[in-house]
C-alpha cells in the first residue's frame, strides 16, 4: 500500500512539474499563440478571402511588414531563433504572412469559421425591414376582422 501511495504522489509531482513547464512555454510564446489564435479563430476568412482578391492584400503586407520590423527592432526572441539564425526584417515579415496564410487556409479547410455577432440594436435592425411605402405606427394600423 505504500509503494501505491508514493507512485501516486510522484504522478502528482510530475503532473504539477508538466503543468509548470507548460505555463512557462505559454509564457514565452504568449505573443505567438495570440497572433495565430487571432488569425485562425477570430478573423472570418469567408470575407477576407474576397477582400484579399479585391487588393486588400497590399495593406496586409505592408501592415504585417511593420509589425515584423517592430520585432526585430526590439530584439524580441523569434521562435526557433537558435536553429534558424537571426531573422531580417523581411524573411521575418514573410514568415508571418506564410503563418496568416496558413491560418486562413486552415479555417477554410476545417471550418473553423467565428461566430457571427450583430452590433445593431433591434429598433435599428427593425427599421432596416420596413419596406417603401409602408408605414408603421399605432396610428396606420388596421383593425383585422375577427375570425368567424
Amino acid at each position: 500500500m505504500s509503494e501505491l501511495l508514493e507512485v501516486l504522489f510522484d504522478l502528482i509531482t510530475n503532473f504539477v512539474r508538466l503543468l509548470a513547464v507548460l505555463a512557462t512555454l505559454a509564457l514565452c510564446y504568449a505573443w505567438l499563440l495570440a497572433w495565430l489564435a487571432w488569425w485562425l479563430w477570430l478573423v472570418d476568412w469567408r470575407r477576407f478571402w474576397g477582400a484579399l482578391r479585391q487588393g486588400a492584400w497590399l495593406p496586409l503586407l505592408m501592415a504585417l511588414a511593420f509589425v515584423s520590423y517592430l520585432a526585430w527592432s526590439v530584439g524580441m526572441p523569434v521562435p526557433g531563433e537558435r536553429e534558424l539564425g537571426s531573422l531580417t526584417p523581411i524573411a521575418l515579415s514573410l514568415v508571418l504572412l506564410g503563418s496568416v496564410l496558413l491560418c486562413g487556409w486552415l479555417q477554410t479547410v476545417f471550418a473553423w469559421h467565428p461566430t457571427e455577432i450583430s452590433l445593431e440594436t433591434e429598433a435599428s435592425m427593425a427599421q432596416e425591414h420596413k419596406h417603401p411605402g409602408e408605414e408603421h405606427g399605432p396610428h396606420h394600423m388596421q383593425a383585422s376582422s375577427p375570425l368567424p
